[in-house]
């Protein structure tokens, strides 16, 4: 997985709890030294927000750590301070979006591989637009429409990480990546956009450089 942000921030908050725990120092007492509130050390270690490159080596410095290359890589792993001026397309959702969905979509965004089950709905990256706004509009009955739209469509762009992948895997002949939309009826088969339902297995969907069977 490439080191996005939502990543960076995930693995610099684990490398500067794990750093606190051998200072011998409680988040509140970091907090303390640094004259910050608790919940700030807490939401960097948990990578619920970003953090600046000067209270990184701030952090450092309170925890004592002095080795150059280890405090160079984690001042990296913060990213620089326009960073948060280059904002992704989901980014754009901010008033609908929760920041969780947000972090999520940065994630799948990064993925290489990925993993889903599900038992009643086709998986996200995998509906089409006519099911992805049946699906918004029956699990948020009573919502405006221009939210529902707007859901609609960040979930369509997401599936954009399909496209990109299953191009990438083409160019390195890897078979495995990426997907083409899928309809399905409640209780019914799963069947290709545009194709027709069948009994028993549904037939493989293929994408260019890609091919998935649903079962």
């Amino acid at each position: 997985m490439p080191n996005g942000p939502a990543v960076r921030r995930r693995k610099l908050g684990a490398e500067l709890k794990a750093l606190r725990g051998r200072a011998g120092l409680t988040s509140g007492q970091a907090a303390g030294l640094l004259g910050w509130h608790q919940s700030k050390v807490s939401r960097i270690e948990t990578a619920r927000s970003g953090v600046k490159p000067g209270d990184v080596r701030r952090l450092l410095d309170a925890y004592d750590v002095r080795d150059p290359r280890l405090r160079e890589l984690l001042v990296a792993l913060a990213g620089t301070e326009q960073d948060g001026e280059h904002r992704r397309w989901w980014h754009r959702y901010r008033g609908v979006l929760p920041p969780e969905y947000r972090d999520f979509i940065s994630l799948e965004s990064q993925a290489t591989r990925m993993r889903t089950l599900e038992t009643s709905v086709v998986p996200g990256l995998l509906q089409t637009p006519r099911y992805a706004r049946a699906v918004t509009r029956a699990s948020l009955a009573g919502v405006p429409q221009a939210q529902v739209d707007a859901l609609v469509e960040v979930r369509l762009a997401r599936q954009e990480v399909l496209r990109s992948q299953a191009a990438a895997g083409a160019e390195r002949g890897d078979r495995r990546v990426g997907a083409a939309p899928h309809d399905r009826r409640p209780g019914g088969d799963a069947r290709p956009a545009g194709g027709t339902a069948g009994g028993g297995r549904a037939p493989p969907c293929r994408a260019p450089g890609a091919a998935i069977h649903l079962r």
